[in-house]
This record gives structure tokens, sequence and C-alpha cells, in this order.
């Protein structure tokens, strides 16, 4: 949770650091709830090709981060389809 926790303030960092440290500890703490069954790899591409995305507004919300993990599960899967269909 501290790793995931020092990630998001990284990126909120990128994006234009306008969430409260405070919050961005609460949003690990959930992001871990909802995410943390997926591999750590999985999750640290997601919030890293999350940043270089346009990010509406000048700070992370919990919103987002789900956004960017639900844009990386829909690349896995399409990547799973892809090397399902190679073999097939």
């Amino acid at each position: 949770e501290m790793r995931i926790t020092d990630l998001l303030i990284a990126a909120d960092g990128f994006i234009g650091a306008g969430t409260d440290p405070k919050v961005i500890k609460g949003m690990a703490r959930m992001f871990m709830d909802d995410f943390g069954s997926r591999p750590a790899g999985c999750v640290v591409q997601a919030i890293r090709d999350g940043v270089k995305t346009q990010t509406v507004g000048h700070k992370l919300t919990y919103p987002i981060l789900c956004q960017w993990m639900n844009e990386m599960d829909a690349r896995v899967e399409a990547e799973n389809y892809n090397q399902y269909l190679a073999t097939k």
C-alpha cells in the first residue's frame, strides 16, 4: 500500500499535483481493495501509461485511476485474444 501511495503521489505530480497526499493515501487503500488481485507490473504499467494520456483537470481522482486500470485490462484482453487467434 505504501508503494502504491508513493507511485500515486508521483503520478499526481506529473498531472498537476492537485490532490492532497492524505487523499492519495486513502485512494491507494481503496485501489488495493478493488485492484489488488492484479499483478504488480500491470498496476504499475497502468499508472505509467495513464500519466501519459490527456487528463482532464490537474489532480488525480479515483475515477481517473479506475479508468487507467480499465484501459489496461482492455489492452490485456486484446493481447490475449490476439494470441488466441494466432494459435487457433
